[in-house]
């Protein structure tokens, strides 16, 4: 009984704060998500930690968490995140130097023309295509290779930053809704689940393609208004704007990689191969091409060209290479790091290509790692939230009361344990991890539980300001958190009616 009056005290304490933070004026990134570190902070004190076996939970006694222990906390949480923050610098150092190249000024110029000329179709095929690449790739962040260039094309063609949120960021956070082969939380949460990537699969797939029908319906409907309320006015005609028409044309876009428009333009040929190589880069190595689709050629090209040899058993470019650990090497099993090493040759690269002075390329890299510096600290933030729980496994006993409420399955009582576990969970893996030991009692409702808990951890990552990619990019573009709400509530809405309304559906398929 203690233990549920706190709980409520708590979320009272916790509904308190987020009044005042919605009420208050300016930026309010931060204040959010220092109340539910707060929240997870405080369950430590309320909530035993433990382990679950089967439905049953094994308590392990209190883990109370005290001021000697936040900086600990701290970092843990950026030794945990390290290499996200070593690829988020490197990505900003990336197009610190692409900007100042004539080059890419140029390829913007241009794309930014078409995209303005075509703005629904552009909309639309960006869209589909960070979604489907989120969808399949093993890990999530190398979506975000190509969002710098996307989000300064958007802004000079006269999107509104919220509506850019949405195309671009909002689109990969859509992704893991609809994972389907992807994302480095679906790999570890089917491993310590003791699934393969086809589990629940079909499920998958079909709810993915709601996700993205309904998600590019309500941006397409949403740019569309935007675009009509914003058009100027007939000329003698004094034309009256809505109230979101007002918010929309207040808001002031500030890219952080923005390019002076050249006044000649420059050959653009070299910057483009290069991008496109990149993508197809990023595009084979984080595929995972074995495992999901049976396909063995960019293994068996590995193999190939780790043997070749330089007299007799020089192995070179496994030496260069690196041979500590060279299955990460293989096409679709990258991990981040690779990612980062090569976006910093890159960056050489272009520097080469356009001679640009070594000062000036340490100069314009490191200002460009700079630029990234509070999208990072914001991911940290999130980041200890999950630390928290991390420490203290208090979710495995929740869990294990809410699975032991009723006697038969109950998706919908599963499906808000697991939308609540969501929230403090930075990583589905963990999850996986956490609630893995009771599989065994879930008998033939093992791949609805699996594809609720897809499901609501991108849901709750779409929204809540826990979600450590969500605040990326709402800093990143300058967005508060109340406007990203007022954008995207109904859209989280029609998601959940879905979701309804697909269970009972996918629960009869199963039968």
């Amino acid at each position: 009984m203690l233990k549920v009056l706190g709980i409520i005290l708590v979320l009272v304490l916790a509904l308190f704060f987020s009044i005042l933070t919605w009420k208050s004026k300016g930026k309010d990134l931060y204040k959010w998500i220092f109340i539910f570190i707060f929240i997870a902070f405080t369950l430590t004190w309320i909530l035993p930690n433990g382990t679950m076996q089967g439905l049953k939970f094994v308590e392990s006694g209190m883990s109370r968490l005290g001021l000697n222990d936040i900086p600990i906390i701290y970092l843990y949480a950026i030794y945990f995140g390290l290499s996200t923050i070593i690829f988020l610098l490197t990505l900003g150092g990336l197009y610190g130097v692409l900007k100042e190249t004539k080059g890419y000024q140029t390829l913007v110029k241009k794309m930014t023309k078409t995209v303005e000329k075509n703005y629904i179709t552009s909309a639309i095929i960006i869209m589909l295509l960070l979604f489907f690449l989120t969808s399949i790739f093993r890990i999530t962040l190398p979506t975000f290779v190509f969002i710098p260039l996307l989000v300064t094309v958007l802004l000079g063609a006269k999107f509104d930053k919220t509506t850019t949120m949405a195309i671009t960021f909002g689109s990969i956070l859509a992704g893991t809704i609809g994972a389907t082969y992807g994302t480095e939380g679906l790999f570890w949460f089917n491993n310590y689940m003791q699934f393969s990537v086809t589990s629940a699969l079909k499920y998958r797939l079909v709810f993915a393609g709601l996700v993205e029908l309904a998600f590019v319906l309500f941006v397409v409907i949403k740019l569309v208004k935007s675009r009509k309320t914003n058009k100027p006015a007939v000329k003698g005609i004094r034309k009256t704007k809505t109230k979101e028409a007002k918010n929309v044309a207040s808001e002031k876009a500030e890219d952080l990689f923005a390019v002076e428009m050249p006044r000649s333009d420059a050959k653009i040929w070299p910057i483009l191969v290069l991008l496109i190589a990149l993508f197809v880069i990023v595009v084979i190595g984080f595929v995972d091409w074995k495992t999901n689709f049976n396909l063995l050629w960019f293994e068996k090209l590995h193999e190939w060209f780790m043997s070749l040899k330089f007299g007799k058993d020089f192995t070179i470019f496994k030496y260069i290479l690196g041979s500590a650990d060279s299955q990460n090497l293989v096409p679709g099993s990258w991990e981040i790091s690779s990612l980062t090493i090569i976006l910093l040759i890159f960056s050489l690269v272009i520097a080469i290509i356009n001679r640009m002075k070594l000062n000036d390329f340490a100069s314009n890299f490191a200002d460009g790692c700079k630029k990234m510096m509070k999208p990072i600290s914001l991911y940290v933030m999130a980041y200890t939230v999950f630390i928290i729980c991390y420490m203290t496994q208090i979710f495995a006993g929740i869990t294990a009361w809410a699975w032991g409420l009723t006697k038969n399955f109950n998706a919908y009582i599963v499906a808000i344990n697991a939308f609540v576990t969501s929230i403090f969970h930075a990583d589905l893996g963990y999850t996986g991890y956490l609630i893995g030991p009771g599989i065994t009692v879930l008998g033939k409702h093992v791949d609805i539980t699996h594809t609720i808990y897809v499901i609501t951890y991108g849901l709750a990552h779409m929204f809540i300001p826990t979600s450590g990619l969500l605040l990326i990019g709402l800093s990143y573009l300058d967005i508060n958190y109340k406007s990203w709400i007022k954008y995207i509530w109904l859209f989280m809405l029609i998601i959940i009616a879905i979701f309804i309304i697909f269970i009972p559906i996918a629960q009869a398929v199963a039968k």
